[in-house]
């Protein structure tokens, strides 16, 4: 039987190797290539494991050890050695990050949709969500997942909304009177000059004090709305 050369071979798909990666009539070994099946081969047989798999892809786009196959980009190699599209692979790149993260924080998630909330979240507070959905009896899913995000990003709102108007009440008597004092200022001036109170000016003046009795009275509403949460 006639077989065409090796080196043929490796020319046919891509590869393009120099003289001096040829040993004996076969092409050399990098640390590269030894890597990149140990990486494959941990694909190959933990398909199942999304958190080794996303280990193993990521190291392969960092190092882009794709090369080493002929391959581009990493988009090329996943989609023809594994079947994989690209945004499959970078979701379990990602999820594999956030597992490391929460290495330290209740059960390891079970697989890739568990972690897919999460990853987009700092790393704090993907710890924080992941220990709440731990600690709870019900099944974890990729669901409550969501669920425990949506019930802290409203907390945090109320928390960074409370931090705003703790403000507004601390300089909201100060500026009060502030304001009050330069419009009756500028009332008085303006009176020895009636020529510049023209109708426009009034109404200016006039929609200030308006503001300040409409949102004293929205205040006076919250503070009975929190009375009654005590």
């Amino acid at each position: 039987m006639n077989r065409a050369p090796l080196g043929a071979f490796f020319l046919g798909v891509g590869m393009k190797l120099e003289q001096s990666d040829w040993v004996g009539g076969l092409p050399s070994r990098t640390e590269q290539d030894e890597r990149l099946e140990e990486l494959e081969g941990i694909i190959a047989k933990e398909l199942a494991a999304f958190y080794r798999v996303g280990n193993a892809l990521a190291e392969i786009k960092e190092s882009r050890l794709y090369r080493a196959k002929g391959y581009e980009n990493f988009e090329a190699y996943c989609v023809e050695v594994w079947g994989m599209h690209r945004q499959h692979a970078h979701r379990l790149i990602n999820a594999s990050a956030v597992v490391r993260n929460l290495s330290s924080v209740g059960d390891m998630p079970k697989n890739e949709a568990q972690v897919r909330p999460l990853v987009n979240l700092p790393p704090e507070k993907q710890r924080e969500v992941w220990e709440t959905v731990c600690s709870s009896d019900e099944p974890v899913t990729a669901e409550r997942v969501k669920a425990v995000i949506k019930i802290n990003d409203s907390f945090l709102i109320c928390i960074n909304k409370q931090d705003s108007i703790d403000e507004v009440f601390s300089n909201w008597g100060k500026r009060c009177i502030e304001i009050e004092l330069r419009a009756k200022t500028a009332l008085i001036n303006n009176s020895q000059h009636p020529k510049n109170l023209d109708k426009k000016t009034w109404d200016k003046i006039l929609s200030v004090f308006e503001d300040i009795e409409l949102v004293d009275k929205k205040l006076g509403e919250i503070e009975k709305m929190l009375e009654g949460l005590k």
